[in-house]
C-alpha cells in the first residue's frame, strides 16, 4: 500500500510541471483537497461501517478496495497512448540530481515535507487514545480526525493558488506551523469542550503545510524532471521521518504512562514546522542558473513544455 501511495505522491506534481504549469495553482490545490476529502470521509464511516453496518474490519477494508479498482481503470487510458517520442532532455540539467543532495534548501523541503506529515500521522495513530484518557468515545474520535481532513480542505484549494502568485511564500510556510502549533496547545491544556476548535486549527495548519510544501516541488525547480527528482527526495526522506514518529511517541507513553510529553512534542514539532516553512519558502530556484533570472513564482508562471516529436 504504501509502494502505491508514495509512486502517486510523488508523481503528480511533476506531472502537473509537464502537462499544465501555469495552472500548477489550481491543479496541486485539487488533487490535494480530493485527497483530504477522501481522507476524511474514510476516517468517519470506517467504525461505522465495520460495527454498525456488521461488515467487520475486513468488510470495511473491501469497501475502499473498490476505490483502488476504479482509479487503474482510469488510468489506464494513458498508457495506451502510442506514437509519442519522450520528452526531449536538453533543457533539464544532468546535474541537478547530484547538486540536490548538496543543497541545503532541499534538505529543508526535505525536512519540512517530514514534519508536515507528523502531526497527520501522530494523530491519526494516537488521538484516540489520547482522547479516551479525557473520557472520550472511540466513535467520537474518529470524528474529529474528520474535523481535520474536513477543515484542511479549504486551504488545500486555495493556498497553492495563492501562493503560486507570491513573490515569496515564507508567510504561508510560516502559518501553516502557527495554526498546528495552536491547535496542538490547545489539545494538550485547552479544555475538552473546545475540542474541535483544536480540530479546526490543526486542519487548517496541516491543510497549508501539506498543498505549499507540494507546489514548492514545482516553483523551486525549471522542468517536469527536476520537479520529480526533487519530490522523490522529499517525500521519500520525509515520509521515513514521519513513520517513525507514532513509533516514538507509542515507546514514550509505554515509558512514561502519560501523554503529557508527547503532546509536548507535537507542540515543538509545529515550531519546527513554522521556522522550516519561512525558510522553504524564500524565493527562487534550488540551483541557480545565469541563464534565468528573476523568482521563482515568475518565471515558473512563463514555463513552456518543451515540445514533443512525433515520429513518422
Amino acid at each position: 500500500m504504501g509502494i502505491g501511495i508514495t509512486a502517486g505522491n510523488v508523481l503528480l506534481p511533476s506531472m502537473i510541471k509537464k502537462k499544465q504549469p501555469q495552472k500548477a495553482g489550481i491543479l496541486t490545490g485539487a488533487y490535494i483537497a480530493s485527497m483530504n476529502l477522501s481522507s476524511a470521509v474514510g476516517f468517519g464511516i470506517s467504525l461505522p461501517l465495520a460495527e454498525q453496518a456488521g461488515l467487520g474490519w475486513r468488510g470495511s477494508l473491501l469497501c475502499w478496495s473498490v476505490l483502488s479498482v476504479t482509479t487503474i481503470v482510469i488510468w489506464l487510458p494513458q498508457i495506451c497512448v502510442k506514437g509519442l517520442a519522450r520528452t526531449e532532455r536538453q533543457n533539464q540539467s544532468a546535474r541537478f540530481p547530484v547538486e540536490l543532495w548538496k543543497s541545503a534548501e532541499a534538505w529543508n523541503i526535505t525536512i519540512y515535507m517530514g514534519l508536515q506529515s507528523l502531526p497527520f500521522y501522530l494523530l491519526s495513530a494516537w488521538l484516540g487514545d489520547m482522547l479516551s484518557q479525557q473520557g472520550v468515545e472511540p466513535a467520537q474520535s474518529g470524528w474529529m480526525l474528520s474535523i481535520i481532513q474536513f477543515t484542511s480542505l479549504p486551504a488545500t484549494f486555495f493556498i497553492p493558488i495563492i501562493a503560486q502568485r507570491l513573490l515569496s511564500q515564507s508567510g504561508i510556510g510560516a502559518a501553516a506551523g502557527g495554526f498546528v502549533f495552536a491547535g496542538t496547545a490547545g489539545l494538550a491544556f485547552g479544555p475538552v469542550s473546545f475540542l474541535p476548535v483544536w480540530m479546526v486549527l490543526i486542519g487548517l495548519g496541516t491543510g497549508t503545510a501539506i498543498s505549499f510544501v507540494l507546489l514548492l516541488f514545482g516553483l523551486r525547480t525549471r522542468n517536469a524532471q527536476e520537479a520529480a527528482e526533487l519530490s522523490g527526495m522529499a517525500q521519500s526522506f520525509g515520509y521515513l521521518l514521519a513513520a517513525a514518529g507514532p513509533i516514538l511517541f507509542g515507546w514514550i507513553y509505554d515509558l512514561t504512562n502519560s501523554w503529557t510529553i508527547p503532546r509536548l512534542l507535537l507542540m515543538l514539532i509545529s515550531v519546527l514546522l513554522l521556522l522550516s516553512g519561512a525558510w522553504a519558502g524564500r524565493k527562487g530556484y534550488l540551483l541557480k542558473d545565469s541563464d534565468n533570472s528573476g523568482s521563482a513564482s515568475d518565471v515558473y508562471m512563463k514555463w513552456k513544455e518543451p515540445t514533443l516529436k512525433i515520429p513518422k
